[in-house]
């Protein structure tokens, strides 16, 4: 079977350390792709630039 993570945070400063690593992981798992939602406008650019290191990683960019 294979997964979606529809919401995860990779862009946050959690994962700064270990961002490489997590979607590795979760490819192990089954996961083929992450939906990453921009929710605060100063944070898009970071977050284009980790998506365009990663196929599977894509940026859903908005404000709620």
């Amino acid at each position: 079977m294979q997964l979606i993570d529809t919401h995860n945070h990779l862009d946050t400063h959690r994962f700064e350390s270990d961002f490489k690593q997590v979607p590795a992981q979760a490819r192990k798992v089954g996961i083929v792709a992450h939906i990453l939602p921009g929710v605060i406008r100063s944070w898009w650019n970071n977050l284009l630039q980790l998506c365009s290191q990663e196929d599977d990683l894509h940026p859903a960019i908005g404000l709620h």
